[in-house]
C-alpha cells in the first residue's frame, strides 16, 4: 500500500479521501435499493451527489477556449460515460445469453433495445449511476458559458448561477423533466459554484492553524445534516443548505484526518466505481444471502463485498482500458494537435 500512497502524495490527499467517502455514500443508497428508512439514510442522500458536484467546482479551469475545455472534458466524462454504457450492454447481453436473469443472479432484465434507451428516456435500467457522468459533463459547459457571459465578474456569476440553480430546483418541484438530465444539472449548478468560488477566493481548503476548530465544527454539522435532512426535497433553503453542511462536514472531516489508504485509493478512481458497482451488488447480495444473512447484516455484508471487488476491479480495468477511464487522453489536447499539424 506504500506504492499507493506515493501515487497519491502528488495530489491533496484530503480530496481523494473525500471522494471516496463519497462514491461509498453512493455505493450504500444503491445497496440498500433506495430503501430510506432511516434519518441517517436521508442525511447520506441529501449531499452525497452534491459533494462530487462540489468537488469537481474545485478544480475548474477555463483552458484554452470552448473547444480545449470540451474536448478535455469529453475526455474525462463522455468517454467513460461510453465505455460503461456499452460495457453494461455488452454484460447484459451475457447475462440473458447465460440465463442469470432466471437463475436470480443479477436483475433488471435485459432487452436487446435497451442500447437505444438513452436517446429516447432517461431510464438506463441496467446500470442508473452513469446519469452522473452526462450531468457533470451539462454543469461545467453551464458554469462555463455563465464565465464567458459575466466575464467572470463575481456578482453576475453568483446571479446566474442562482438564477439557474432556482429554475432547476421549481422543475424538480413541478416534476418536469428536461431531456438528458438537464434539469437536474441546472439544480446542482449552485454545488459546482461554491467550490469554484471557495479555491478562488479563499484559503480555507489549504492546511492551517485554523483546522484546529474542525473538531469542534464538525459536530454541530453532522448534528445539522442529521437533524434536518428533507424527506422531500421541496425547500429551496433546506435542500441546498443541508446539503451544504453535509459537504462542509465531509471536506472537514477529510481534511482532519488526511489520508485513509483503502478510501482514498478508492477514492481516486470513484469515477471507475461509479461505472461499475451497480454489476457488483446483485452478485454479492446473492453470496451474503446464501450464507443465511438477511436484513441489515446483509446490506452491509454486501456494501462490504463490493467494496472489496471494486478495490480489486480498479488496477485492471485502469492498466487495461487507460484511456477510456479519463486516466489518458483519448482525444489530444490542443498543444498535441499543434504538434501534429507542424510535425507533418
Amino acid at each position: 500500500m506504500n506504492r499507493i500512497h506515493q501515487e497519491i502524495s502528488t495530489r491533496i490527499d484530503y480530496i481523494d479521501l473525500a471522494k471516496g467517502l463519497c462514491i461509498l455514500a453512493v455505493l450504500w443508497y444503491h445497496v440498500l435499493y433506495c430503501r430510506l428508512e432511516t434519518p441517517l439514510d436521508f442525511a447520506l442522500v441529501s449531499f452525497r451527489m452534491p459533494l462530487y458536484y462540489f468537488l469537481s467546482g474545485l478544480f475548474f479551469k477555463i483552458y484554452e477556449g470552448m473547444g480545449d475545455f470540451a474536448r478535455r472534458k469529453t475526455n474525462k466524462l463522455l468517454i467513460p460515460f461510453l465505455f460503461f454504457y456499452l460495457l453494461s450492454y455488452a454484460a447484459g447481453v451475457i447475462c440473458d445469453l447465460l440465463g442469470f436473469y432466471e437463475k436470480g443472479l443479477v436483475q433488471d432484465p435485459f432487452r436487446w433495445t435497451q442500447l437505444f434507451d438513452i436517446f429516447v428516456t432517461e431510464d438506463l435500467t441496467y446500470n442508473a449511476p452513469l446519469w452522473f457522468f452526462i450531468s457533470l459533463f451539462e454543469v461545467n459547459l453551464l458554469f462555463y458559458g455563465l464565465i464567458r457571459l459575466t466575464r467572470e465578474k463575481t456578482i453576475p456569476l453568483i446571479l446566474g448561477t442562482v438564477g439557474i440553480g432556482a429554475t432547476g430546483f421549481l422543475l424538480m418541484r413541478e416534476q418536469i423533466n428536461i431531456p438528458y438530465y438537464l434539469d437536474t444539472s441546472m439544480r446542482a449548478l449552485p454545488f459546482f459554484a461554491v467550490g469554484y468560488f471557495i479555491r478562488k477566493y479563499t484559503d480555507l481548503l489549504n492546511p492551517g492553524r485554523k483546522d484546529r476548530i474542525l473538531a469542534f465544527v464538525l459536530p454541530a454539522l453532522a448534528f445539522v445534516v442529521y437533524k434536518y435532512a428533507p424527506r422531500v426535497p421541496d425547500n429551496p433553503f433546506s435542500y441546498y443548505g443541508v446539503a451544504l453542511a453535509g459537504i462542509a462536514f465531509i471536506i472537514g472531516l477529510a481534511k482532519l484526518i488526511g489520508y485513509v489508504p483503502i478510501i482514498s485509493y478508492i477514492g481516486r478512481y470513484s469515477l471507475v466505481v461509479l461505472g461499475t458497482h451497480m454489476f457488483l451488488i446483485a452478485p454479492c447480495r446473492m453470496v451474503v444471502g446464501r450464507l443465511g444473512i438477511e436484513g441489515t447484516a446483509c446490506d452491509v455484508l454486501t456494501w462490504l463485498a463490493s467494496i472489496l471487488v471494486s478495490l480489486l476491479l480498479i488496477p485492471v480495468l485502469i492498466r487495461l482500458f487507460p484511456a477510456f477511464l479519463a486516466q489518458k487522453d483519448l482525444l489530444p489536447k490542443r498543444e498535441k494537435m499543434k504538434e501534429s499539424v507542424e510535425g507533418s
